[in-house]
């Protein structure tokens, strides 16, 4: 539906005080937040290894004292990382906030048509259709992805790769 509607706003998905937020610009994910440490960009590339330590300090505290908007700002500011490489952990950080959301069986979720989505300093491309169909493999298992295959939700499926129909 975000797709064929072109919506631009975000959607948000709460589970208690946890909160995840995708940033949608004309249907597509461009960006996610969440409130849930683990899931912050900065410990994502801490993991990665594409920071140090006293990097993920100085961005969080950066953040933190509002010298800079968002961690990406921050990154960008002081010049840590390639594009490129921030591009890809932006992604990976995108993905990761949205599957997970798949894992709640309750909470709350809402759509707004307005907010950041537009600002985004780092925008990422990642299809709707793609986060659900992963997200159906993720909790319901190949059964489930067969089915959805057998709808036409879903082209194909190549080494690992979905392919969401049009």
């Amino acid at each position: 539906a975000f797709h064929q509607s072109q919506t631009t706003g975000e959607l948000w998905v709460t589970h208690g005080r946890a909160r995840r937020v995708l940033l949608l610009r004309r249907g597509v994910v461009v960006g996610a937040r969440s409130n849930i440490e683990s899931e912050d960009l900065t410990t994502l590339a801490l993991r990665r290894n594409v920071m140090s330590v006293e990097e993920f300090t100085a961005v969080r505290d950066d953040v933190v004292s509002r010298a800079k908007a968002n961690v990406v700002d921050a990154i960008l500011a002081r010049g840590l990382m390639p594009e490129e490489t921030l591009r890809a952990l932006a992604l990976e950080h995108a993905k990761r906030i949205a599957l997970g959301a798949f894992r709640w069986h309750e909470g709350t979720m809402k759509v707004t048509l307005q907010g950041s989505a537009t600002r985004e300093a780092v925008p990422v491309r990642l299809a709707v259709g793609e986060i659900v169909v992963r997200g159906i493999l993720l909790t319901e298992g190949d059964d489930a992805l067969k089915a959805v295959l057998y709808l036409g939700y879903v082209a194909s499926i190549s080494h690992g790769r979905i392919l969401p129909a049009h």
